[in-house]
């Protein structure tokens, strides 16, 4: 069976008038059907961006959302 969600090398970064700033790098998921997972991490660390790429509400800088 294929994987629900497959996540290769996900990258984001932002461009503000200090440069680049990089919210995760190199982010690998592989998520079957049927399986349960928690994504955790401190104030400001990237969850709710990178839930909104797997929801399809954003888009990677880069990697391979499947």
């Amino acid at each position: 069976m294929p994987p629900l969600l497959e996540a290769v090398a996900l990258t984001k970064s932002y461009r503000d008038a200090g440069g680049t700033r990089k919210i995760f790098e190199g982010v690998d998921l592989l998520l079957q059907t049927n399986s349960i997972a928690s994504l955790t991490g401190p104030s400001g660390s990237g969850k709710s961006t990178l839930l909104n790429i797997f929801g399809l509400l954003d888009r990677p800088t880069g990697g391979r959302l499947s």
